[in-house]
């Protein structure tokens, strides 16, 4: 064998022994563990080893790609802990991650796919505008050319925030929720609600009237036999950058039967055995 033949056999060799079929450029080993094993981990059932491992492979981003299905299989999983945390790694996932929501997206899987259309519309939202999902992006830039006006007919508003005297929930808002995804809508006489956290949580409609004339404007709700009266305010952020030219509700509605709260509540600060909820929402149309 010519001498000058040995080292391109060596390298070829040396490729071969580094690189077997199947092996660790199959299967790579991030944070200790090959993905395969972390995939394992996700599929556990155990709450608290699934998410170590989405974390893990999160991290990872592109080198972990093949546990892509098993992450996104998570996003429909009754175990909500795991899917929060998956939302929020697989925007790490680049290209490789766009492609394989737009397929979940596509979907009719009625748990995957909405959540799989949510995290593109947030984290690709140039994948997701190109498959004709939209992003929060797009829609929030809509948003920000909406009117701060006080008449409520024609408007629509995403709720992201409420509190009460007995509990308080704070939503992700229009950053996380999706800009699409509207709470409460008032007509020409009638208003359709989706949920009103610590107010009215299952959906439904109803008739209102509203006051825009007085200071603060008052609105009356119908939902069923209950009457709920509440007082309202509008305006549109200018200080915070990053929300400047978004327009914002306050509502305050008192409990069933009562009139109209003499004023709104001083932040979180309810008078003890108040029936009263404050609501705060975002205009999306």
């Amino acid at each position: 064998m010519a001498a000058r033949q040995l080292p391109a056999l060596l390298i070829a060799f040396g490729v071969l022994v580094a690189a077997p079929p199947g092996h660790a450029a199959d299967d790579p080993v991030v944070s200790g563990k090959k993905v395969s094993e972390w995939v394992a981990d996700l599929k556990s059932g155990n709450t608290g080893k699934a998410i170590a491992a989405a974390e893990k492979l999160g991290a990872a981003g592109e080198k972990a790609k093949d546990a892509l299905p098993a992450l996104i299989a998570a996003l429909g999983g009754k175990d909500d802990y795991l899917a929060y945390t998956v939302r929020n790694q697989l925007g790490k996932f680049g290209p490789d991650g766009a492609a394989a929501l737009v397929e979940a997206a596509k979907t009719k899987d009625d748990k995957v796919s909405p959540a799989a259309v949510r995290v593109l519309r947030k984290e690709f939202p140039e994948a997701s505008e190109k498959a004709g999902f939209g992003s929060i992006k797009q829609e929030i830039e809509g948003m920000k050319k909406l009117d701060a006006t006080a008449e409520l007919k024609g408007t629509s508003w995403l709720l992201t925030g409420a509190s009460s005297a007995t509990g308080g929930m704070t939503s992700s808002g229009e950053w996380e929720s999706g800009a699409s995804v509207v709470s409460l809508s008032f007509t020409d006489a009638g208003a359709e609600w989706t949920s009103l956290a610590l107010f009215l949580p299952k959906a439904g409609k109803g008739t209102y009237t509203a006051d825009a004339k007085q200071t603060p404007a008052r609105v009356e709700l119908k939902a069923g036999d209950a009457v709920y009266k509440g007082i309202y305010m509008v305006w549109k952020e200018q200080g915070r950058e990053h929300a400047k030219g978004l327009v914002y509700m306050r509502l305050e509605v008192a409990g069933a039967g009562e009139d109209y709260p003499a004023k709104f509540v001083d932040g979180l600060k309810f008078t003890k055995g108040s029936k009263n909820v404050s609501l705060s929402f975002t205009r999306v149309k």
